[in-house]
């Protein structure tokens, strides 16, 4: 009896260590979140409710993560791979472990919606992405692209490598620099180039006082059906905080709501949405509050403007720029006084910006500060002479203080710099009214 049960036990050894010998049997692994940005959640074991997780929690086989819009994660494996998870994505980690006497890992990954891109050094480590429909990526020593979606099918880019891509009992070979799709369960599509992303981005406008200044716009890519934005804190673009995707070869920052020095680039995407490799990166700074007070002055709402300007303001005191809209802001509300104390700020921390000198002159002469708006007035025309602004502006200071033929004189000046100058044609009127008057 005692042989019978050391024949058992030595058989179901051998067959451990064959089990062993052919990699069939995993030891358990762990991940970590390494990186979170936006809403995202996880199940535990495909069990229970999903609840919001954060930065450093681990990762293990059978869990469920889920990410939300304008949202991001990257899973740092053990072994010194990583997987980043887009917005909009759910994925399932079906296996995360390594083979015993190896120094090999297999991780098994169902990409269930969104979009991941995976990382995988060179070594005896396999990653598999399985999409529905039986679409399963394996890759080793690769980095590439997957999308999936219930319209579009799966769409894979390799950026280096070459991942092996299968489904419907068809594999095909995809190389570096190339990409595939599948759509309805069919077989791969056959590989192509991946189209190039642009090269340069730039501003819509070149002032810093325009909401335009920080809406970028490019050269569409020969043979792109699609743009798609992705924008990062991190310059390795490891966790994506806004992503954007349309036909329209631009974009509007309006959903970053932190202050940063954002990192954009653009992917065009083919007629088989098929995202192609990043273009040149764009580094935009960034703040939310002074970018939406700016906007909001344009849409003549100079309340809500000041509130978030002054919020810009308070954040970067030595930043003359949101410190001069602010004075603007107070300035359409009547505010002379509110608007002159953000003005003298302002020029304080640049003397040379005329613009918001006249302005500060103007806000002098309606809080009755006549000679202090004189000499504001004449220090903008002695840089330039040809600014039409401060000559209607003279011209006011001049009627109110009796002067009419000086104030006709400034008025008439600043008309033939500038014909259409609104004010100069007021003070016209009025000081030829005023000569009239016995």
């Amino acid at each position: 009896m005692r042989r019978v049960r050391l024949l058992v036990l030595g058989v179901i050894v051998l067959c451990l260590l064959a089990l062993i010998a052919a990699g069939s049997i995993l030891l358990p692994d762990a991940a970590v979140l390494a990186a979170v940005e936006g809403q995202v959640l996880m199940q535990r074991g495909e069990r229970g409710e999903f609840a919001a997780v954060l930065q450093g929690a681990e990762v293990r086989r059978g869990d469920v993560i889920r990410t939300g819009r304008h949202s991001g994660v990257r899973v740092d494996l053990s072994h010194g791979d990583r997987l980043l998870l887009q917005e909009q994505t759910e994925i399932v980690v079906r296996r995360l472990g390594r083979r015993p006497l190896r120094d090999s890992y297999r991780t098994v990954i169902e990409v269930r919606l969104g979009r991941v891109a995976a990382e995988v050094d060179e070594g005896r480590r396999q990653l598999e992405l399985v999409a529905p429909g039986g679409v399963v990526a394996a890759i080793r020593g690769t980095r590439l692209r997957e999308a999936v979606d219930p319209e579009r099918g799966a769409r894979l880019a390799v950026d280096r490598g070459e991942v092996a891509f299968s489904s419907n009992g068809t594999a095909i070979a995809v190389g570096e620099g190339s990409g595939s799709a599948v759509r309805g369960g069919g077989a791969p599509l056959t590989p192509r180039p991946l189209l190039g992303g642009p090269e340069a981005l730039f501003r819509q406008s070149e002032l810093p006082w325009e909401a335009a200044f920080y809406r970028l716009r490019w050269v569409v890519t020969p043979g792109a059906l699609t743009q798609r934005v992705e924008v990062a804190r991190l310059g390795d673009f490891s966790v994506l905080c806004d992503e954007f995707e349309g036909a329209d070869p631009s974009y509007d920052p309006e959903r970053l709501d932190q202050p940063a020095t954002y990192h954009v680039r653009v992917r065009a995407a083919d007629a088989d949405a098929i995202e192609g490799r990043s273009g040149g990166v764009f580094h935009l700074e960034f703040d939310p509050d002074f970018y939406h007070g700016i906007r909001l002055l344009a849409a003549g709402d100079a309340a809500a403007a000041e509130a978030r300007l002054a919020i810009a303001a308070e954040r970067t005191p030595d930043d003359p720029l949101p410190w001069g809209e602010l004075g603007w802001s107070r300035h359409l509300q009547a505010n002379w006084g509110g608007a002159v104390a953000a003005f003298e700020r302002s020029l304080t921390l640049d003397p040379g910006a005329t613009r918001i000198r006249v302005r500060y002159a103007r806000d002098l002469y309606w809080t009755g500060d006549l000679a202090g708006a004189r000499r504001a007035f004449d220090e903008v025309i002695a840089v330039n002479r040809r600014d039409a602004d401060a000559w209607a502006g003279l011209a006011a200071v001049s009627r109110a203080e009796g002067d009419f033929a000086a104030a006709l004189a400034a008025a008439r000046q600043a008309l033939a710099l500038d014909p259409a100058q609104e004010y100069a044609h007021d003070e016209v009127r009025r000081a030829q009214r005023r000569q009239r008057e016995p």
